[in-house]
C-alpha cells in the first residue's frame, strides 16, 4: 500500500480503536478497568475485548483529538510538562492537557499532549505489563511509536 511520506489522519468517531506501543507490543490500558477520575493508564498484554484497553479518537479541532475509553466514557490526560508526568483517565472538561495531537512516525503514529507538547510513551525500555505511561520530550524513538487498530463495532 502507498501512502504520502506525511498526511493527516482521519478517525471514525463510531469506531473504537486500540493503542499498541511499538517498543513493548503492549496494550495502552486503564489500571484495572477504572471508572474512576485519577486512575493510572499503562501498559499491559493486548486483548480484542478488554473495553479498558478501547479507545473512541474524537476530532476537537483541527490535527486535534480527545481520546475517550470506552469502558468508563472519561479522556486521557496528561498530568504535567515534566519528563516522566504521568497520564490518567478523566472527566472531559476541555482542557489542553485532555487534547491530543496524532502524526504518523515512520509507519506509526506518535501522540502528542496539547498542553506539555510531549509524547505519550511507555518509559524506555520498560516492558512489563502494568508499567505505567507517561510524557516526555519527544525524541522519535520506538517507546513514543504507537500502532492504532480499529475494533469492529
Amino acid at each position: 500500500m502507498w501512502r504520502a511520506p506525511s498526511y493527516r489522519p482521519v478517525f471514525d468517531p463510531a469506531y473504537v480503536y486500540r493503542f499498541i506501543n511499538s517498543q513493548s507490543g503492549l496494550a495502552m490500558d486503564v489500571a484495572a478497568s477504572s471508572t474512576a477520575n485519577g486512575a493510572s493508564v499503562l501498559e499491559y498484554v493486548p486483548s480484542t475485548t478488554k473495553a479498558n484497553q478501547q479507545f473512541q479518537i474524537v476530532a476537537t479541532a483541527s490535527s486535534t483529538w480527545k481520546l475517550i475509553a470506552l469502558h468508563s466514557g472519561k479522556s486521557i490526560a496528561g498530568t504535567g510538562s515534566s519528563n516522566g508526568s504521568s497520564v490518567q483517565q478523566t472527566s472531559y472538561s476541555g482542557a489542553s492537557s485532555q487534547q491530543w495531537g496524532i502524526d504518523d512516525h515512520n509507519g506509526h503514529f506518535k501522540l502528542i499532549n496539547k498542553a506539555s507538547s510531549d509524547a505519550l510513551e511507555t518509559p524506555s525500555g520498560k516492558k512489563t505489563s502494568g508499567t505505567g505511561l507517561d510524557t516526555s520530550t519527544y525524541n522519535g524513538t520506538s517507546n513514543q511509536d504507537w500502532d492504532l487498530f480499529a475494533v469492529v463495532p
